[in-house]
């Protein structure tokens, strides 16, 4: 992206454009050392060498025309040339929040919907949405996503949470086996549900060190 923002500003379009300034006597090959020379010369230095091969996908060792033409179709998502910005990451989180009163209530129903335990762009893109946040999500996202991986989780968004969320379900393996099995034991009307009353009863009941002194 940054490659792109920089040539395009000096260059008049991108793509096939960019290619025949590269190859001025048309012989339909660019090879690094032309690259390299061009782009220094519109003022991008920057990875050169990653670019080049990222360009390169045949791996001919020169780039051809129709390595650059996909770059005047390619639409990356917004986060991808943003700029970190904690600011606005404080102001969703509170944002979360203030809506749904803990990150745990906000990352199931509103991020994690498809509960595959991380969010991805276009899931946090509309989860921002249906919250009503309107600021700058691309930069709290980058600041969320700092390993760069496309997505991210809830130890990401918040660690305390996370733990909790981990230690409650190691304490399920640990004393009943599993999810499914702690779930049966603790419902004891065999209801299929349980109130919030009957949940922390039950996590007295069988000393769940989570509770406060006085069980709550």
């Amino acid at each position: 992206v940054q490659f792109l923002d920089t040539i395009g500003k000096q260059r008049d379009g991108h793509g096939k454009v960019m290619f025949h300034m590269m190859d001025p006597r048309n012989t339909r090959k660019v090879f690094y050392k032309q690259f390299k020379y061009y782009c220094k010369k519109w003022g991008f230095t920057t990875e050169l060498g990653t670019i080049f091969q990222g360009l390169d996908m045949m791996g001919a060792g020169f780039l051809s025309e129709s390595d650059f033409s996909f770059l005047d179709n390619w639409d990356p998502p917004a986060w991808l040339a943003a700029t970190e910005n904690p600011e606005t990451l404080n102001d969703l989180k509170a944002h979360m929040l203030d809506k749904f009163g803990n990150y745990i209530q906000c990352w199931r129903r509103c991020l994690d919907k498809d509960g595959s335990n991380r969010v991805n762009w276009d899931e946090y893109h509309e989860a921002c949405g249906e919250m009503g946040f309107r600021g700058d999500i691309a930069g709290a996202w980058r600041v969320l996503d700092d390993d760069f991986s496309g997505f991210v989780t809830l130890k990401e968004l918040d660690r305390d949470s996370d733990a909790m969320i981990v230690k409650f379900r190691d304490w399920l393996f640990e004393n009943f086996g599993g999810i499914r099995e702690a779930f049966k034991v603790l419902d004891r009307d065999g209801g299929g549900t349980m109130t919030f009353p009957e949940f922390r009863k039950a996590l007295r009941r069988y000393a769940f060190p989570g509770l406060d002194p006085i069980g709550k």
